[in-house]
Parts: C-alpha cells; structure tokens; sequence
C-alpha cells in the first residue's frame, strides 16, 4: 500500500500526543477518585465500570482519527496496468472568452435550456472527446490575448477538470482577436529538438497535418489585417482549421452581472442596449483558406454532420503510428478507510452504559 499524499501522515503525530494527554489526565483522575472513595457515601458508586467505558470510547475515538488521517492521505492498493494506442494526431481548441461569449442565446444539444456561447463551446469539445481513444488535445482561451491552459495530453479526465474550471476570470474579456488565437494554437505544436531522435521523425512530424478548432461567436470589431498572412502560413505549415460558430444570428444583449435588487445588468453603448451577433463570414473564410471545414453549433447536428465529417477528416490526416503506451492506476483504498473512521467514531460516542441498564 502507497499514499499520494504522504505530507499529510505527518499528521499522525497528533495521535500519541492525544493518548499521552488521555493517560496523563487519568492518572489524575484516579488520584481523585481515590480520595472521594475514603467517604462511606461514595463507596457504593461503581466508578470502575464508568471509568473503562470512557476509556474505552477514548480509545475508539483516537482510532478513528487515525484512519481519518489515513484516508486523507489518500492510500492506493493493488496496482493496475492498462494499455492506450497512442495516435499521432493531436488538437488544440481555441476557445473564445471575450465579452460577447456571455450572451445567452445557445441551446445544448437535445435540450432546449439556454446557456451561454462559453457553455456552448465546452460542451462541444466535451462531445469531441467522447469518442477519442489515444488523440492528444490541447485548449487555448483568447479574447484580446491568447494563452495555453492545457498542454497536449490524452488524459480524458484532466482535459474535463479543465473544462469544468474555465471561466471568463482566466483572461480580460475584452473584444475577440482570431489572428492571435490561431498563431498561439500553431506554437502549441511546435517541438524542441531534443524531443526529435532522427531527422525522418522531424520530416514526418513537419508534413503531419495538425488540427485545430476555433470555436467562436467571430465577432471581431476591428479586422485584423494580419490575419491573412497567418492563414497563409497555417496553411503552408500543414494546419487545418476548423472553424465552430457559436452564438444566434438574431444576436442577444450581453448580460454584465446583477444589480443590487438582482436584476440583469447589460452592456450598453449610448444608453442603448448592445446587442451580439453570430458573424459566420469570417469564420468561414478561415476553414476555407485552410482546407477546414465550418459548422454552426445551432444549425449541425453533432452525431450525423460534425463527428462523421471530423472522423473522415481525422482518418486522412498523413501521420505515423503511434505507440503503445501502459499506464498504471492504483487501487483507491480511502473509502475503506474513511468508512472505518466514521464507525469507530460512532461507536466512540455511542452510550453502553444505556445498553447495560436496559439488559
């Protein structure tokens, strides 16, 4: 048996600090007692049975502080080896958080509740790695500025942790830079030449078709010129871009919080409401310019249109076999132990002397 977190058995030197007090204070105790038995009136009393039930509940009590302790450190048993193909295709998702992803105007798939575009986006990707079996995925979030949250990793469950924790905090929410979001996604992919034994493995890896996903409302108030000469690089460096668009073409006000009675507070500009729309164009152009292909998250159904089209497009891609790789997973024993702990306490605060009245 192992534990993941050793630093907390330092704890377990509260233990004979708590017996070495217990045993001190019933020394004491048995030194009063002894004095109150000279007196004829209290030599009836059984304070014998008394004081070894209390002990007894003490003791119970210490225990299940140290299988608490024990289950904090979280201990790990049989050890568990699992293979996982390891592809070489690898994704990076770039995930708008500007201002206007806060519009509530989207509805997740097979459901009519309507959430925001940030919502939208994570739910998509979650659908996306459903069906992964070895892919390595990276996310990037970009409003104004662009950075990387997630290395490339086939952990399933820590790109989930991630998802579950993005929020607008990461970054500014300001306004949407697409030219800075897709050249931050390209260096994700970018490697060190140490990491490189041959120069064939770096000849392959350079014509290796490398994926992204852009997955945004478009909305940029200030078109970026550069912009051009980035899809001109990425596509010339082997990327393909897909582009997810995310947001109603109606367009929706973008909600900036709660006053102090709890109503909505909407960004506004001339004392007008703003109001934020899907812009597909330049959504579109990107796919285009980079042989991608553009779907919008209302419109295409992710089962019959995206993931079939993703999983041609995937199967395609020029890239070399990848490893087996084994993993190892323990066996997680702290529910065990935190089961004992509970008992042992329950047991510590249970009255038998109430039990040997009524028996």
């Amino acid at each position: 048996m192992i534990f993941y977190y050793k630093e907390c058995l330092w704890f377990l030197i509260i233990i004979p600090i708590i017996i070495i007090l217990f045993e001190s204070g019933k020394k004491d105790f048995y030194k009063k007692r002894e004095l109150l038995l000279k007196y004829k009136s209290l030599e009836k009393m059984n304070l014998s049975n008394s004081i070894t039930v209390k002990s007894l509940a003490s003791y119970l009590i210490i225990t299940s502080i140290f299988f608490m302790i024990l289950s904090l450190s979280r201990p790990l048993g049989k050890e568990i080896e699992t293979e996982m193909q390891d592809k070489n295709i690898e994704l990076v998702f770039a995930v708008d958080i500007s201002n206007s992803m806060k519009a509530n105007d989207v509805e997740l798939i097979n459901s009519k509740i309507k959430v925001t575009r940030l919502e939208g986006a994570k739910t998509f990707i979650r659908e996306m790695i459903k069906n992964m079996k070895g892919e390595k995925v990276s996310i990037v979030i970009f409003s104004e500025m662009a950075i990387p949250v997630l290395p490339l990793t086939n952990d399933y469950e820590m790109v989930e942790t991630y998802l579950n924790d993005l929020s607008f905090d990461y970054i500014p929410s300001g306004s949407t830079d697409l030219n800075t979001a897709i050249k931050t996604s390209m260096k994700r992919f970018f490697r060190k030449k140490t990491e490189l034994d041959k120069n064939e493995e770096k000849k392959d890896f350079d014509k290796n078709k490398k994926l992204i996903f852009i997955l945004s409302d478009g909305e940029e108030p200030d078109k970026n010129l550069a912009l051009e000469d980035t899809l001109i690089k990425a596509k010339k460096d082997f990327f393909i871009i897909n582009t997810i668009g995310i947001g109603s073409e109606e367009g929706s006000k973008i909600p900036l919080g709660k006053n102090l009675d709890g109503q909505n507070i909407y960004k506004t500009h001339n004392n007008q409401d703003v109001i934020t729309k899907l812009d597909s164009d330049v959504l579109k152009k990107i796919s285009k310019e980079t042989n991608g292909y553009y779907f919008n998250f209302q419109k295409d159904t992710f089962e019959n249109n995206i993931q079939s089209k993703i999983s041609t497009q995937m199967s395609e891609l020029n890239l070399t076999e990848g490893k087996i790789s084994k993993e190892k997973e323990y066996q997680e024993l702290f529910p065990f132990f935190i089961f004992i702990s509970i008992l042992l306490f329950a047991l510590g605060n249970f009255d038998f002397r109430f039990v040997k009245e009524n028996t």
